[in-house]
């Protein structure tokens, strides 16, 4: 056996091995991508659901205007047709007196013809009755 000593100054011949670079698999580069996708998602739902609730609290509002200015205006229809309905009666009752009023006159006049049908009647009794003077 033979004693070598190496000393510091010999190059030593490291054979370094470099790790096989391999490309991502369509996969592994999804997979990478993915926390990075859920972030952008969630801050996409964010802004949309702010925005949602801006324009359904806004929608709720004018909605709630509407149906205000409806009841204002149901409010002001409930009135005139109250007076309305007043002014109706009114008319009602001048109706009925007027349509009593008529067959009043209607009965007075038909006892009034009743009468001068009698009347005639017995003036021409009277007539036929009367001596007639013959020239």
């Amino acid at each position: 056996m033979t004693n070598e000593t190496h000393s510091t100054t010999q190059l030593e011949t490291q054979v370094v091995v470099q790790p096989k670079t391999t490309a991502l698999s369509p996969y592994d580069a999804a997979l990478s991508l993915m926390p990075f996708l859920l972030f952008l998602g969630a801050v996409f739902a964010i802004i949309k659901g702010g925005a949602w609730m801006k324009d359904r609290t806004a929608r709720e509002v004018q909605d709630f205007t509407q149906i205000g200015n409806r009841l204002d205006e149901l409010e002001k229809g409930v009135k005139g047709m109250s007076s309305l309905s007043v002014s109706l009666h009114d008319h009602e009752r001048r109706i009925t007196v007027i349509e009593t009023d008529y067959r009043h006159i209607n009965t007075t006049l038909d006892e009034l013809k009743v009468g001068i049908k009698q009347l005639n009647d017995n003036v021409l009794d009277l007539a036929q009755r009367l001596p007639r003077k013959e020239a």
